[in-house]
């Protein structure tokens, strides 16, 4: 938001203006006259406070755009401010390393009551140089770097700018946490600069580089081996290592480390890192990180229990950064990263996306699947799931839409699926249509070309899920084997675990499964039978009907499924015999074995 509310995505129309004001809690001091300071969100308004936790005002201006596209009014005229000013609180608390929160109660859990000499101090004050100090002045150098801090920011071209605020946001939470969780907070840091490094192609590791106890085994492995086949096998093995990801991180780090960091930015720093032992000290941190991530193994109590403030410790004769070096560390990449990244405007960003409040949710079907703008052979399986899916919902009584005119899409689904060499392709088309000639008045149903016809009816005559959710849905019966079921089931599954699939109710993929184990019962192999009915269940988690049903028939009752009913999305489907009904069934009788 703080990016968006600077203007620089809107069009030239009308803008709205609305003013938002937050108190936020915080041990930066206003001395002399505190009039407001102008800044580009707006103006900061510090409070008289001179004792305990000090507080300032957040004027942030927010402009969006008035008209929509169309020339319309738009609807949104405002947020709700929130993120804006927590954004602003955040940028704050960074810049000038200090607490900046809208909790009073953090703020004075967080903040030192006095400035104690070192020996005297503990928890948050203790480990972070200056950030929970008592007082904090806020001077005219600082709002100085704040204000082209601000300007640097939301210059930015959008990713970068995005990758920025989220850094900043993580390493100031983590910031405030280094008591509660210091190893959380340590990983977040490190997270935070890893984020930004991602396009950052790290220079290729070296053979020395490598675990020394794994390369041992692997050398005593490759042992007799041609030296270039050796090369070879250590270079397949350095490039899939998780060696790789610390390089990157490495490498992104130093490139943002400038001489300031070792100079200037080091003057008051206590046992600051030097250049030799940054380098170790980062691949220590991203093996912390990873550690804590993989293992949720704890931080050395060294790196930050020691209560002087200073920038290294040493564990078992390894310079690592403390929580207070790696502080510092992380706002320098940070600036160094918004100081160097593309500024401008991103012209295939589109600002509404990113307003806050805003959740995207799927349209009822009966809104847009007759709209064939959005139909192509890539839609059409999820076409077909919404036409199946809305048909379902007024079979069972639970809409009284009536059918959809959908002219557009069968029009182009006639022109489209002769074009279509694969019948995997053409089936969600030959689904709709089937569908839509089973369900519509005479009148409107479509007479398909000889040649296309004979392509849909050979597309559904064989065993698919499309062919099956319409047999299903239309009651129609089957010609297929148990091992029809059985191959379509293993297929199904398969085809579930990849990204894009065809879409259908949860019900039609358990009925897969129930049809199976209805045959399998026939045959007398119950043992078998329980285990496709286990994996009907799963499929739809928490249906009572049938995880009473599976119980029953583990004992050895004989209840009725009637699928209709399941397949209409009915809560009772289950016919169960007068001697046991489900409510007598013992609490831990009948678990699921598939």
């Amino acid at each position: 938001m703080l990016q968006l509310v600077q203007g620089m995505y809107f069009r030239d129309v009308p803008l709205t203006d609305t003013v938002h004001r937050g108190i936020l809690y915080t041990n930066l001091r206003a001395f002399g006259d505190r009039e407001p300071i102008d800044l580009p969100f707006g103006r900061l308004l510090p409070s008289t406070a001179m004792h305990g936790v000090g507080s300032m005002t957040i004027e942030a201006r927010e402009r969006l755009e008035a008209e929509t596209e169309s020339g319309s009014p738009e609807v949104l005229v405002a947020t709700s401010g929130e993120q804006l000013i927590d954004e602003i609180a955040a940028v704050v608390s960074f810049c000038l390393n200090v607490v900046c929160v809208r909790d009073f109660e953090m703020a004075r859990r967080l903040i030192s009551t006095s400035d104690r000499p070192t020996h005297q101090r503990f928890g948050s004050v203790s480990i972070l140089r200056q950030t929970f100090d008592a007082t904090i002045v806020l001077s005219d150098e600082s709002i100085a770097d704040l204000t082209q801090f601000f300007e640097s920011l939301t210059g930015l071209q959008r990713k970068s700018y995005e990758a920025a605020i989220r850094a900043i946001r993580q390493i100031v939470d983590a910031m405030l946490m280094v008591d509660e969780d210091a190893t959380l907070a340590y990983t977040l840091m490190v997270a935070a600069m890893e984020s930004l490094g991602q396009a950052t192609k790290p220079k290729a590791g070296s053979w020395s580089d490598y675990d020394q106890q794994k390369r041992a085994r692997v050398d005593e492995a490759t042992k007799g081996l041609s030296e270039k086949r050796r090369e070879k096998i250590q270079g397949a093995i350095l490039a899939n290592e998780h060696s790789a990801l610390t390089r990157r991180f490495v490498a992104f780090v130093l490139e943002h480390v400038e001489p300031s960091f070792f100079r200037a930015e080091a003057v008051k720093a206590l046992r600051p890192i030097t250049a030799n032992e940054l380098p170790t000290a980062l691949q220590e941190a991203y093996g912390i990180r990873s550690r804590n991530v993989h293992t949720l193994q704890n931080l050395a109590p060294e790196v930050w229990m020691q209560s002087d403030r200073a920038d290294t410790s040493h564990v078992e004769d390894t310079a690592l950064l403390s929580l207070e070096g790696l502080a510092r560390l992380s706002r320098h990449v940070v600036r160094r990263f918004v100081e160097r990244a593309p500024k401008g405007v991103d012209k295939t960003f589109n600002y509404r996306s990113a307003l806050p409040g805003i959740m995207r949710a799927r349209l009822a079907p009966q809104l847009w699947i007759h709209d064939a703008n959005f139909f192509s052979s890539k839609s059409a399986p999820g076409f077909f799931e919404g036409t199946i899916s809305y048909l379902i919902e007024g079979m069972s009584g639970r809409s009284e839409t009536g059918l959809v005119p959908m002219t557009a899409v069968l029009d182009k689904i006639e022109k489209t699926a002769p074009g279509l060499a694969k019948s995997e392709d053409r089936l969600p088309m030959a689904g709709v249509m089937a569908l839509w000639n089973a369900c519509a008045p005479k009148e409107h149903r479509r007479k398909l070309k000889l040649r296309l016809k004979k392509q849909f009816d050979e597309d559904l005559t064989a065993p698919s899920m499309v062919s099956f959710a319409l047999a299903m849905v239309l009651g129609a019966a089957l010609p297929w084997s148990l091992e029809d079921y059985k191959a379509l089931a293993a297929s199904r599954r398969e085809e579930l675990r990849r990204k894009t699939h065809q879409p259908l109710p949860k019900r039609i993929d358990a009925a897969l499964y129930i049809l199976i184990a209805d045959q399998l019962l026939a045959i007398g192999d119950k043992a078998s039978a329980m285990v496709a009915l286990g994996q009907a269940v799963e499929t739809v988690p928490g249906l009572a009907d049938l995880i009473d049903f599976e119980a029953a028939l583990e004992r050895g009752d004989d209840p009725t499924l009637n699928l209709r009913p399941f397949i209409l999305g009915e809560e009772t489907f289950v016919t169960w015999d007068k001697k046991e009904t489900p409510d007598e069934v013992p609490a831990n009788a009948g678990e699921a074995t598939g």
